[in-house]
């Protein structure tokens, strides 16, 4: 295992707990919503010009939204991986309600990850604040906040209701390696979407996936390409005995056009026994447990659970 595995990766956590005003319909994935809603409010809020794109910007590589939620394309990190850099959030809605009522709950989780984020937090607790001004979806329901809590690996607390009543902490977390155990058991929570050679890869590969893992943890890890990440040879793929795979197709809304998109991917379970290879991969796959794995992980994509069999 290399040391960059064990060197943890800053992170702010929020769950951003709802309340409805109104009732009505929303579509069973809800992450784009909320992706369309805390963007568009908060290149408003930073912008200095609203009329013309982020590409035609002078300003792109030094702009607070753009350093967020439209990674620069003139970056190192960019040259370095291919224009396939992450950026540096996601976002995880696990309810599937699509019916809502007045005073019924909805929530979402806000991850924030990776150097230098916490001068983004001012700006995302204002948009958050104010979320009661935001209708979700086409059919423009209502709803107010809530609270917000940060969830470390220890516990959670309230970090705002109605006002920031706490400061946010950075927090961190390791992947350590299990002293006994004899499987892993995957199952994917939200589609896995990935590509190869320019097209969508439509099963479960299990070389794709380890692939992929690759990928996440040098573009969140190693963004510019300012270290050396040595990693493992990756484990036998006949070991993986897939459980189920088959192709989800997403309808998601987009909230600034009011318009349906589809994005699909692969859900999928698998388990693997134990083995040297394994115990080298498995803080790799801690990892991407943690921040997901595969393309549109600022959708919700490429969330799975990871257990292990004793």
């Amino acid at each position: 295992m290399t040391e960059a595995v064990h060197r943890a990766l800053v992170t702010f956590h929020f769950r951003i707990h709802l309340k409805s005003c109104s009732q009505g319909l929303l579509p069973e994935y809800k992450n784009s919503i909320f992706r369309g809603i805390l963007a568009r409010e908060f290149r408003s809020n930073v912008c200095h010009n609203m009329n013309i794109s982020c590409r035609d910007c002078s300003f792109l590589d030094n702009c607070q939204y753009s350093s967020l939620f439209e990674f620069p394309k003139t970056s190192p990190a960019v040259l370095h991986h291919s224009r396939s850099v992450s950026d540096p959030y996601l976002i995880s809605c696990d309810s599937r309600s699509v019916e809502f009522a007045p005073g019924d709950p909805l929530a979402f989780d806000f991850l924030l990850f990776g150097d230098d984020v916490e001068k983004h937090l001012p700006q995302l607790f204002t948009v958050i604040q104010n979320i009661s001004s935001y209708p979700l979806g086409r059919n423009r329901l209502q709803f107010e906040l809530d609270r917000v809590e940060q969830k470390t690996p220890e516990s959670s607390f309230a970090v705002m209701d109605n006002e920031v009543t706490a400061r946010p902490e950075a927090t961190s977390r390791t992947f350590q390696l299990p002293e006994r155990y004899d499987k892993i058991f995957i199952q994917f929570a939200s589609p896995f979407r990935a590509r190869e050679n320019n097209k969508l890869v439509r099963e479960f590969v299990p070389a794709v996936f380890f692939n992929q893992v690759r990928q996440r943890f040098m573009q969140l890890v190693d963004p510019t390409n300012k270290k050396t990440l040595v990693f493992p040879e990756f484990p036998d793929m006949h070991e993986v005995r897939l459980h189920h795979s088959s192709w989800k197709d997403i309808p998601c809304c987009s909230s600034s056009h009011g318009e349906d998109m589809i994005l699909g991917g692969v859900l999928a379970s698998f388990h693997m026994n134990r083995s040297s290879e394994l115990d080298a991969w498995l803080p790799y796959l801690f990892f991407c447990e943690k921040y997901h794995v595969g393309r549109e992980t600022t959708f919700g994509f490429g969330k799975y659970s990871l257990w292990i069999k004793q």
